[in-house]
């Protein structure tokens, strides 16, 4: 049996089919799982959020002991909602008023704890997401059939992750910064091109 695969449909199940199913027979409006946001902005508020961070420590610890086994090096990244990424400061602005916190590092920053006490690496993604956003107007998340910077990374959004990472790994010793800046500066400096081409009307 594919474990991944099952945890995947528990997943699914627990946080869309369920309460999307109580929403139908209460014939109400399925509320908007709102914990993810909560875990992503404050420090826990109860012992199964406590919980769930042991859990997720715990198991980024045995990921990199294993990688350590296998002489490979562990990097480890974090995605943010989708309103971190809007490309607009004030809308930024307003959800952190409205949510009474002073920024969105808290799990960002917790994770990069977890892999700096392990000696792995860390990508700081969201705050290089959120400058490129706003830098160049350019909405990362949204489709032709939803509205703008909601859900997930769209063709713009996934090309700049792809590029921080890039950019990020050739700074690193562990690659030859000689072989690999070349190329990415080329996909950087194309990619930025075509949006800006793209914009014109």
């Amino acid at each position: 049996m594919n474990h991944v695969r099952l945890f995947q449909v528990i997943r699914k199940a627990t946080q869309e089919g369920i309460p999307r199913e109580i929403a139908r027979l209460k014939r109400s409006k399925r509320p908007r799982n709102s914990n993810i946001i909560d875990m992503w902005l404050y420090p826990p508020s109860s012992p199964v959020q406590e919980n769930a961070w042991q859990v997720a420590t715990g198991i980024l610890h045995l990921i990199s002991q294993t990688s350590r086994d296998h002489s490979a090096q562990l990097w480890l990244s974090s995605v943010g909602p989708e309103i971190e990424e809007n490309p607009d400061p004030v809308a930024r602005a307003q959800f952190l008023r409205t949510h009474k916190v002073a920024n969105f590092n808290y799990a960002e920053d917790r994770l990069h704890a977890i892999a700096a006490a392990d000696g792995d690496r860390f990508i700081s993604m969201e705050s290089q997401l959120t400058e490129f956003a706003e830098h160049h107007h350019v909405s990362l998340r949204g489709f032709f059939n939803t509205r703008p910077n909601y859900g997930h990374w769209n063709e713009s959004g996934n090309a700049v992750a792809a590029l921080i990472v890039a950019r990020d790994l050739q700074r690193d010793s562990f690659f030859d910064s000689q072989v690999h800046s070349g190329p990415v500066k080329v996909a950087q400096n194309r990619w930025v091109r075509d949006q800006r081409s793209s914009l014109v009307p």
